[in-house]
């Protein structure tokens, strides 16, 4: 069975020669095939990753980005109150923020919600 061997370049560099890099890429081809001649009994064959761990990736990314964003959103609403400088601060400026950024962050949190029952039903799934 063919497949597709995985190793890293500085472990074939480091047991197959010393000279790198090498004249050309015929002596690199030898010098490889040579190195997974050598060592096939320890070979392991690359495996695509599963598609279910790749879409829990990409979920857990979506996660992490809606709550980046959520973030970005409720911070500068929460610092003036942290700060000796919020005394400088309009107030009716700071509700108005407050106000508007409202409806934003509920619908980031019902994403981050939906986000993570869908992560959890792919993992659930066999």
């Amino acid at each position: 069975m063919a497949g597709i061997l995985f190793e890293n370049q500085a472990i074939i560099r480091a047991s197959a020669w010393q000279e790198w890099p090498a004249p050309g890429d015929k002596v690199d081809a030898i010098r490889i095939s040579e190195y997974a001649f050598r060592y096939a009994d320890q070979a392991t064959v690359w495996q695509p990753e599963r598609q279910t761990i790749s879409k829990l990736r990409q979920l857990v990314s979506l996660r992490k980005r809606l709550l980046n964003a959520k973030n970005a959103l409720k911070v500068p609403l929460d610092e003036p109150g942290r700060r000796a400088v919020s005394n400088f601060q309009d107030k009716k400026l700071q509700k108005e923020m407050v106000r508007l950024n409202k409806k934003p962050i509920e619908a980031l949190e019902k994403q981050i919600t939906e986000a993570d029952a869908a992560r959890l039903k792919r993992k659930l799934k066999p």
